[in-house]
């Protein structure tokens, strides 16, 4: 993983690419690839609301995922969709979220 941009969702599933900030730094990086990592596939799951964030992940080999975050509060798990498979959730760890919350800088 070479970088994150990260914007505020807008309409639903529509991307947002006009982005409010880029993480480089790899300690700022590495909560988005543990994010990643740790996520867990949820069967038969919907979420009864709007995403929070859109990801736009950027790895070495110009490769780029973007995702849609519904980031939980502080204690709870957030819930994680790649935009090119969006029928798959898959749940984030609560230990995640909150470092998701410091770096996102999201009042929770």
């Amino acid at each position: 993983m070479n970088h994150v941009k990260v914007a505020e969702s807008v309409e639903g599933t529509r991307f947002n690419d006009q982005f409010l900030v880029e993480y480089n730094r790899l300690q700022d990086i590495k909560v988005f690839a543990d994010m990643l990592r740790n996520a867990d596939e949820l069967m038969d799951t919907t979420v009864q609301r709007e995403p929070d964030f859109d990801l736009e992940i950027h790895y070495k080999a110009d490769a780029v995922e973007r995702y849609q975050l519904w980031l939980g509060r502080n204690g709870t798990p957030s819930v994680l969709s790649n935009v090119s498979e969006s029928h798959r959730l898959y749940q984030v760890e609560a230990d995640i979220t909150g470092r998701l919350i410091v770096t996102l800088q999201v009042d929770a």
